[in-house]
This record gives structure tokens, sequence and C-alpha cells, in this order.
């Protein structure tokens, strides 16, 4: 998917009415003051090595981690790695494969822990903030708004605890971007090579294999509405014959849905009512004021998205209202005669569909009798682009002006939450833990204020979006000897001082007790579990 990505990106297809969407140096205004955002390789770095001790121990566990765990030692001990099945054996089939697999591999590759059990879910949110730039990148046609719609993914909190959880979740955002990217590509740039098409289709198959029916809605939204947009810029008649491409769609159907014809051959109806039954029949709400609360809801929690991001382009419209009609968010310059469209009218028609697309999931969404904050994953990063194509407008100056005042508040917040977490630690004897957290802290806050104050060519936003990403890491450590061991690690200890080899052990409490001991003990033991 990397390679697609890639190759759909680095060459853009030349055509009359395709021009070069990705040149550096773009026409925007003030393109030239963004050359110091960091690149993605660094963007993605950072995020790997601060989120990296997350995935060590059971911090902020979730508790449907333990049916990718328990599936995936079952998968490891018996060989079978097309039937995922419960900790007491039983079938399960509520989820597609693709999640299991990744969790079985890892074991399989690294053993198994909980760093493994975690691992790849951490390498798909790298790859989410990859395919996030990417994603910037074309619908903004800069680099500059690349840059900045990963440096907003990565300090968004749901990819943050998403990346860090064996679930599903983050693979559903991965490749529902990846997707979205081939599609737009297709509608408004006019792109027709099959590696645009293999992102499109084959995107939307992995991303159906990763969690089901939520990736068809939310690409079907995307696509629906970058249609619509496209019809009344350009005024022409719908055109699906643009989004036919045999040999991706092909493949992407065969992805999307082989292991469930696999799986009805093997073992019948039982598989597929099993599945219908989780995605659509125990989910909908039949109370209208239900879901409008939902979708309330749900947009409600789409807005810290764009906190504080948006506060720049909102003062540099409300600067230059009335003085131009050409806002800065959706900057242009006029297109060359064989153009249909220009790229202000694209960004425009491009804004409206992602913004009618998060509406229309969150219609969808409010159907749901249950409503999590992690719903609103897949649109982060269409909603991160979005925001990157219009921070890339706004000149350095503002950018400095809204964003340092914040970020001197966010200092001062992260230093009396270390101290507290320090002297907490120090009072508790862990004093090993207080000089990590104390260190981590004050090598954090020492660097981003020498950048701020003495760097010229540095935006305050690069420190504020590391220092987003970096709070929940250093709470954590901090906080670590207060939360860990928890009740599974303990348990863990204790079997292992015990010489009685005991080779079943019956467990009380929550199952995601059970299953983080079975974990801890490396699958090694026979678990009976009672709630």
């Amino acid at each position: 998917m990397f390679i697609l990505l890639q190759a759909a990106c680095g060459k853009p297809q030349v055509s009359a009415s395709s021009p070069n969407t990705f040149e550096s140096n773009t026409t925007t205004a003030t393109s030239d003051d963004h050359c110091a955002l960091p690149p993605p390789w660094l963007l993605i770095s950072l995020f790997f090595l601060a989120l990296l001790p997350l995935t060590v121990w059971y911090v902020l566990h979730h508790p449907d981690e333990r049916h990718y765990t328990d599936a995936g030692i079952a998968m490891v001990q018996s060989g079978d790695l097309l039937t995922p099945r419960r900790a007491d054996g039983s079938l399960r089939f509520n989820k597609p494969i693709l999640s299991y697999w990744l969790v079985a591999g890892s074991y399989w590759l690294l053993g198994i822990s909980p760093f493994a059990s975690r691992f790849p879910f951490l390498l798909a949110g790298c790859a989410t903030v990859f395919a996030t730039y990417r994603l910037g990148k074309l619908l903004g046609e800069s680099e500059a708004s690349g840059r900045w719609a990963a440096l907003v993914a990565m300090g968004n909190l749901q990819v943050i605890l998403a990346s860090t959880r064996s679930i599903p979740d983050i693979l559903l955002c991965l490749f529902v971007t990846v997707s979205c990217f081939g599609f737009l590509s297709i509608i408004f740039f006019d792109r027709r090579s099959w590696q645009v098409y293999g992102c499109a289709y084959i995107g939307l198959g992995l991303a159906i294999a990763s969690k089901g029916v939520p990736a068809v809605i939310v690409v079907g939204a995307v696509v629906s509405c970058a249609m619509l947009s496209n019809v009344f810029v350009r005024r022409e008649e719908w055109n699906f014959g643009q989004l036919v491409h045999i040999p991706a769609i092909a493949w992407g159907a065969l992805i999307a849905g082989g292991w469930f014809v696999l799986m009805y051959s093997v073992h019948g109806h039982v598989a597929l009512s099993q599945f219908a039954q989780d995605q659509v029949g125990v989910r909908f709400e039949a109370t209208v004021s239900r879901r409008l609360y939902h979708f309330a809801i749900f947009l409600g929690w789409c807005a810290p998205i764009g906190l504080p991001w948006m506060l720049p382009v909102a003062l540099n419209k409300i600067e230059r209202h009335g003085a131009s009609r050409r806002c800065v968010a959706f900057a242009s310059t006029p297109a060359a005669s064989a153009v249909p469209l220009s790229r202000g009218q694209r960004r425009r028609a491009i804004t409206t569909t992602i913004i009618a697309a998060v509406l229309l999931v969150a219609a969808a969404t409010s159907f749901c009798n249950f409503i999590s904050s992690r719903y609103i994953l897949p649109v982060v990063p269409l909603c991160a682009s979005v925001i990157g194509v219009a921070l890339a407008g706004v000149s350095r100056e503002l950018v400095h002006k809204t964003f340092r005042p914040i970020l001197l508040i966010g200092l001062g917040t992260l230093v009396m939450v270390a101290g507290a977490l320090v002297i907490a630690n120090f009072q508790t004897g862990h004093v090993a833990a207080a000089l990590i957290c104390a260190i981590a802290a004050f090598g954090l806050v020492l660097t981003v204020t020498f950048r701020t104050f003495t760097a010229q060519k540095t935006h305050p936003a690069i420190d504020l979006g590391v220092l987003k990403m970096a709070a929940l890491p250093l709470v954590a450590m901090g906080l670590f000897h207060f939360m860990l061991p928890d009740d599974a690690q303990r348990a863990s200890a204790t079997l292992s001082r015990d010489t009685t080899q005991r080779q079943e052990v019956q467990v009380i409490g929550k199952p995601s007790l059970a299953s983080k001991l079975q974990v801890y003990r490396r699958g090694e033991l026979a678990l009976h579990n009672r709630q």
C-alpha cells in the first residue's frame, strides 16, 4: 500500500486536464513561509518513538483487545489461521479477519507478549500519518499542505489511542484514507493510472477486511459527495465510467469478500449471520431523539480535530474579510485555459466534499444504539487534510502570533503536571520513574522553549504538534507505577513463583483480565473465566 501511494503521488499523470499537482513551489503567496515544516519521515519517526513505550505494557487497555489477542493465541497454537475463536474455543465471526491475522503474525514472529499484540497497530498508525500527508499534499497541491495535515493527524488523541491498541480501528482509518486518496485523485484530478485505481479499490477492500460495513459507509459518503460536487462545479453529467477499472475492482472484491466466501463454505450460514448481527442487527437505534443526540455528539467529537489548528485560519479570514474574494484558506492562481477546473475551484469543491461526507457519516452513525469517540477515527485524516490545505495558505507571521501563546500555556500546563508526577513518584519511592519523568519533561520544555524564542525559521506549530503528541506518553510514564502492575500482571508474577505447575486457572472477574493474563503467560495457560 505504501508502494501504491508513493507511485500514485510521485509520478502524476500529465494531461490537458491534469496539471502537475505536486510542484513543491506552489504559487500560494505564503508557500515559502512553510519550508521549515519537518519532512514526513521525521514526523513519523517522532510519532513512532513517542508511542512505542505504550505498546510494551497494557497501559490504557481497551476491553475489545481481548477478542484479537485470544484469537491470535488460538491461531498460533492450533495452526488454524482462517477461523477466529474466543478464549473458550467458540467461533467468533463478528469482525473480518485482517486484525486477527496481524496479531497472530506478530505473535509468530515476536512471541506472545503485550508488545507483540500492539506493535502492528503502531506501525499502522505510522502508515496513517504518512497516508494523511499524501492526502493533504494531493488536495492542497503543495508540499506544505501535506506536512501540515500530517502534523494535525499525529497530534490527534484518537489516532494516538488507536495506534497503541490491538483493535481494528486504526486499520480502518488507514485503508479508508488510502481509498479516499485514490477516488479523489480520479474524480477531481483526472488521474487514470493503475496505482490510483489500486489505492481506491484495494484500499477499500482492505478497509472492509479490517472492520466491514463502516468502511463502505465512509468511502461511499466521500465518493458520492465528490461526484455530486464535481457535477455542480464542472457542470458535467454523472460519469461513473471514470471509476471503472476491472482489475482493481476484482482485486478489491477478492480482498474484501474472499474470507467471507471461504468461511461460508466451511461453516455455513453461521459465519455470515454472526457478522451481520454484529454489523447491522444489534446496532440500530429507533428513537429519533437519540439519533439527533448521537449526530450532535459525533460532530462534537469532530470539533477538537481542528483545535487549535483552525484558529489562525479563522483570524486570517477575519482580517481579509471584504478585502478580497480570494480567501487564503483556498488560495489559488489563475488556471491555464486548457484546465477546465482552476485550483481554487477544485479546493473549494474538495472542502465542500469532505464537510458533506463528514455530515453523512455522522448521520449514518447516529442510527447506532451506542456511540463512542473512536467512531470518528476514519474521518480524522480527511479533516486533517482540509485543515492542512487551509494552514498552507496562512502567513508565517500569523501562525506565530496565534500559536505562540497557546504553546506557552501548554508548556506551563506540562510543567505543572510533570512536577506533580515527579513529586508523587518520589514520595512513593519510585525514584527512577521520577527521574525519567523529570528528565523527559525538562528536555521537552527546554527544547520547545529554545526553538520558540531563539530559532527564527521554525514554526511554533511544529512544537505544538509534538507537544500534543508527547503529552499522553509522558503522563503515562509518570503514572506507570500507579497504573501497573495491574491485576493480570500481578497474577502472572504469582503464577511464575508457583511450583505446582497447575495446568488450569480459574479467573473470576472481567473477561479482559483473563485475556491479559493469557498474554502475560505467553499463552501457556488453560483459562476458565467466570464473571
